[in-house]
């Protein structure tokens, strides 16, 4: 898992796909926009489905534990 991004998105690649949640930069972490999710070329035609988007959320959490910066969903 790579994880990039700027003040106002977040790139999460996993699997060979590039997801990108919108969002804002805070002091403790990133505060991604769960409904703001889409895949980034060459997949930005497949739809999210909610299985993909939970499953993805969910090693993004596991991945931040014990870390300082932290990825929210809201």
């Amino acid at each position: 898992m790579k994880i990039t991004g700027t003040k106002s998105y977040v790139d999460i690649e996993i699997n060979g796909r590039t997801a990108r949640f919108g969002g804002d930069l805070g002091i403790d972490g990133f505060y991604a926009s769960i409904k703001t999710m889409r895949w980034l070329p060459p997949h930005d035609q497949l739809t999210v489905t909610t299985e993909e988007r939970n499953a993805l959320i969910e090693a993004v959490l596991k991945e931040s534990e014990g870390r300082d910066f932290k990825i929210f969903f809201v």
